[in-house]
């Protein structure tokens, strides 16, 4: 099955395609969503709101379960390993003085535990290696270890880019 999400203004839409079948499911969302994920035979949907919501396939309809909040920020990035059964988090808030911050926060999913979290200095794509969870910025890229959450490194972009470059002349 493929699960994808429709963000549109006023009209945000869960859709499942059950290929085998050839048929095709849609839920009403209420806020914009990230991209769907499948554990134990549902698809989820974290909300930017930060709340996530689950979805069986039922026998003519996705059969939505309540949605509850996972998250206190807004939610700008998602990342969910199968494998590990976590869900991983960019979320972004205000500090007491209105000063913006990025978090990445790990998740045991379905348990909606939270592992860990730790503060980012900059926010962008979600990658998950083996035990390691890598996020990608405009101006750095951060490492962390997915059990513990120990920075294992950052590096400015400008400074990989430069790298590649002289390789490539080489």
């Amino acid at each position: 099955m493929l699960a994808f999400m429709y963000n549109q203004t006023g009209n945000h839409r869960l859709v499942v395609i059950d290929e085998k079948n050839r048929r095709r499911y849609e839920a009403p969302l209420d806020n914009a969503g990230m991209a769907p994920f499948w554990e134990g035979g549902k698809v989820y949907v974290v909300g930017v709101s930060g709340s996530v919501q689950g979805f069986a396939v039922g026998k003519e309809k996705l059969v939505p379960e309540k949605a509850e909040a996972i998250s206190e920020e807004v939610v700008r990035e998602v990342a969910y390993s199968r494998s590990q059964h976590r869900l991983y988090l960019i979320q972004t808030g205000f500090d007491d003085h209105r000063k913006i911050f990025y978090e990445l926060s790990v998740i045991d999913f379905p348990a909606r535990k939270t592992l860990w979290t730790k503060r980012i200095d900059d926010t962008g794509l979600l990658t998950i290696m083996d035990r390691y969870v890598c996020v990608t910025g405009l101006r750095l890229v951060e490492v962390f270890g997915c059990d513990t959450g120990e920075k294992i490194g950052t590096t400015t972009v400008a400074k990989l880019a430069t790298s590649a470059d002289a390789r490539a002349h080489e």
